[in-house]
C-alpha cells in the first residue's frame, strides 16, 4: 500500500509547481521551475510530464518553456458559472427583501471585460418601468454599475478604461469614498440608477447591486431613503458573502 506521506508529498510539489507561475508572463523553463520550487530538475521533470500530458501545462517547441495549460482554462470557467451561482443564492433573499418593500427595479451584475453582465433581476409593477433581461451585456462607459465597477479596480486594471466618455478619476474618487454611485439620465432620459459594491471574504468586489427606476420617483425627498437602501443592500449580501468574518 503507498505510504501516504510520500503521496502528500507528491501533491504538494506538484501543487509547487503550478503556483510557481503565479504573476509570471513569459513561461518558465524546467530548471527557472526547479530554482522557484527548490527541487532537483529530474524531480521536476517528472511531475512537469505528468501535468503535461493531463493538459495542466504546456511547452513551447521553440522556446521550450512552460506555461499554463487548457486544463486551468476550462477549470476557472466552470469555477465561475459557479461562483456566479453561488452569488444568485446567497443575493436573492436580500434583494427579495428590499424588492418587495419598495416594488422597484433591483438588479445584481458582475464585470465582464468592458461590460456589465446582468445576471438577477427583479423588475417593478409600478408604471415607467425600465425593463433589462438577465443575460443582458451593456458596456460600462454609462451608468452607476458601471462607475462602482470602475471605481474600485486597482490603478493599473483602470487605465484601460481611462478613455474618451467613460467616467474621469476625479468622478469615480467620489464613488469609491461614498461607497456608492448615482447615474441620473446617463443611459436613459428620465431614469436614475443607484448602485452599490459587493465585496467577498478578502474585501474584493465581486459585483454589484442596483436600484432603478424613473426620477418621479428618485429624486427630492426619496433619493437620499433609497441611497441607504441600497449601501445595506450591498453590505448585507458582502456580509452573507464572508465580509468581515
Amino acid at each position: 500500500m503507498p505510504d501516504k506521506s510520500v503521496q502528500n508529498r507528491s501533491v504538494d510539489r506538484t501543487l509547487d509547481i503550478l503556483e510557481a507561475f503565479i504573476n509570471v508572463d513569459g513561461g518558465l523553463t524546467l530548471n527557472e521551475i526547479a530554482l522557484k520550487i527548490d527541487l532537483s530538475s529530474s524531480t521536476v521533470y517528472r511531475l512537469v510530464m505528468t501535468l503535461m500530458n493531463r493538459n495542466y501545462l504546456y511547452r513551447d517547441s521553440e522556446s521550450k518553456r512552460f506555461y499554463l495549460g487548457s486544463q486551468l482554462n476550462r477549470l476557472v470557467n466552470l469555477n465561475h458559472i459557479d461562483a456566479n451561482e453561488h452569488l444568485k443564492n446567497i443575493a436573492d433573499p436580500y434583494m427579495m427583501k428590499v424588492f418587495q418593500e419598495t416594488n422597484e427595479n433591483i438588479g445584481l451584475y458582475i464585470q465582464d471585460e468592458d461590460c456589465k453582465l446582468c445576471i438577477e433581476r427583479m423588475e417593478s409593477t409600478k408604471a415607467l418601468r425600465h425593463v433589462i433581461d438577465i443575460g443582458d451585456r451593456v458596456t460600462m462607459s454609462k451608468g452607476a454599475i458601471g462607475k462602482v465597477f470602475l471605481a474600485f479596480m486597482e490603478p493599473e486594471e483602470w487605465k484601460a478604461f481611462d478613455k474618451e466618455g467613460w467616467p474621469k478619476k476625479e468622478e469615480l474618487q467620489k464613488v469609491k469614498k461614498s461607497g456608492y454611485a448615482l447615474s441620473i439620465g446617463e443611459r436613459e432620459e428620465g431614469l436614475i440608477g443607484i448602485a452599490a459594491p459587493i465585496l467577498n471574504s478578502k474585501g474584493k468586489v465581486i459585483a454589484a447591486v442596483s436600484m432603478s427606476g424613473p426620477s418621479v420617483r428618485f429624486m427630492d425627498e426619496f433619493i437620499n431613503e433609497k441611497i441607504d437602501i441600497v449601501i445595506k443592500l450591498a453590505k448585507d449580501i458582502s456580509k452573507a458573502m464572508g465580509l468581515g468574518k
